[in-house]
C-alpha cells in the first residue's frame, strides 16, 4: 500500500508525527513538573490520535475504506440512493461537531484558567477536528466533497490549520509549563 501513497500524504504524515512528537513532550513535561492528571491524559490522547492519523496517512487506509464502502453500495445496487444514507449521517456529524466543542468549551472551558490549562484544551479541541474531519471524508457525500476538495481546497487548509494548531498548543504548554515551575 505504501507505494500509492501520495506527496501530499507523506508530507501531512510527517507533519502528525511532528505533532505526535510535541505532544509527547508535552506529557513528559507533565509529568516531570507533576501537572494535573487530566493534561497527562490530553496530551497522551493527542500523541495518540497523531499518531494513528499518520500510520492511516501513509497506508491509505482511507482511500481503502472509502472504496469499500463504494463497492458495498454498489454490490447492494445502492449507489444511486447512498445519498439516503450519507446525507442523515453528515448531518449528524455536523451536529456532533458543533455540539461537542460547544458542550466542551461550555462545561470545561468556563472553569478553566492559566494559559497551561488553556493550551491543553485548545490541543483537545484541536484534536477532535482531526478526528471529525477524517470521518467526515470517509462520509464522502458529493456536496460535502464540493467544499473539501475544491477549488479552495478547504481539506487542506483544515487538515494543516488544526495540526498546526494542536502542534501550537503542545509548544506553548511545555515552554509555559518550564517557566512556571523550572
Amino acid at each position: 500500500m505504501l507505494g500509492g501513497t501520495s506527496a501530499f500524504s507523506l508530507v501531512a504524515a510527517m507533519l502528525y508525527v511532528i505533532v505526535a512528537s510535541a505532544a509527547m513532550l508535552a506529557v513528559s513535561r507533565a509529568m516531570i513538573q507533576r501537572q494535573v492528571k487530566w493534561h497527562r491524559w490530553v496530551w497522551m490522547a493527542v500523541f495518540a490520535t497523531f499518531m494513528v492519523l499518520a500510520l492511516l496517512r501513509v497506508l491509505n487506509v482511507e482511500d481503502w475504506l472509502r472504496n469499500d464502502l463504494r463497492t458495498a453500495f454498489y454490490d447492494k445496487n445502492m449507489y444511486e440512493n447512498r445519498r439516503i444514507v450519507q446525507a442523515p449521517l453528515t448531518a449528524v456529524l455536523l451536529l456532533v461537531s458543533a455540539a461537542l466543542p460547544a458542550g466542551l468549551l461550555y462545561g470545561v472551558a468556563k472553569g478553566v484558567n492559566g494559559r497551561r490549562n488553556v493550551a491543553a484544551l485548545g490541543a483537545l479541541v484541536a484534536t477532535g477536528g482531526m478526528i471529525f474531519l477524517y470521518v467526515l471524508r470517509l462520509v464522502s457525500l458529493h456536496s460535502v466533497d464540493a467544499l473539501l476538495y475544491g477549488p479552495f481546497k478547504l481539506n487542506w487548509l483544515i487538515d494543516i490549520g488544526l495540526s498546526l494548531a494542536a502542534l501550537a498548543c503542545a509548544l506553548r504548554y511545555r515552554s509555559v509549563v518550564q517557566r512556571r515551575l523550572g
